[in-house]
């Protein structure tokens, strides 16, 4: 799978890369962290 970049420029590339794996890595936590905040909010 390629993602699509917008700039040929190295620098830039590479801080596309990071964002998307910021933004990546924020969708991950929060959808790890919904199933502990339910299961707290059961076990009370």
């Amino acid at each position: 799978m390629k993602i699509p970049i917008k700039s040929t420029n190295p620098d830039l590339r590479l801080k596309e890369l990071q964002e998307l794996k910021i933004s990546i890595e924020a969708k991950l936590k929060s959808l790890f962290q919904l199933p502990k905040v339910s299961n707290e909010r059961l076990s009370k």
